[in-house]
């Protein structure tokens, strides 16, 4: 699990570049404030964290249920796990192990100022 956190980790802190660009294009959509988008500069590093029952299959998290995607003309592309399983991730979830205080403590450790935690991305 830590080395899952490492790689996560590395793979942010490379893309925070793309995500500060991002975030500063969507400024005023969201009701972001340039105190808000300051902190954000200052802090430099932190961690997201995309964690719903589809980390149980170690796909990439952005579409992993294969078959027609909803809201897309062309159906968009396929993932790799097959819908009824898919669906049906949710019943194995169970993180009785989780300990978000020692994600928070690697956090810490790792000198990252912040943490966003998404818990339905996709699913």
């Amino acid at each position: 699990m830590i080395k899952t956190i490492v790689l996560t980790t590395v793979i942010l802190f490379l893309c925070s570049s793309v995500t500060y660009v991002v975030a500063q294009s969507k400024a005023e959509s969201c009701g972001a404030t340039e105190a808000d988008y300051d902190w954000w500069r200052e802090a430099r590093f932190g961690i997201f964290i995309h964690w719903g029952p589809v980390s149980l299959k170690g796909t990439e998290i952005g579409w992993s249920r294969k078959g027609p995607r909803p809201g897309r003309a062309d159906g968009g592309p396929t993932g790799s796990i097959p819908m009824e399983e898919y669906d049906n991730l949710y019943k194995q979830s169970n993180p009785v192990k989780f300990d978000a205080d020692e994600w928070v403590q690697i956090a810490k450790d790792a000198g990252m100022r912040y943490l966003v935690f998404t818990t339905k991305h996709h699913d």
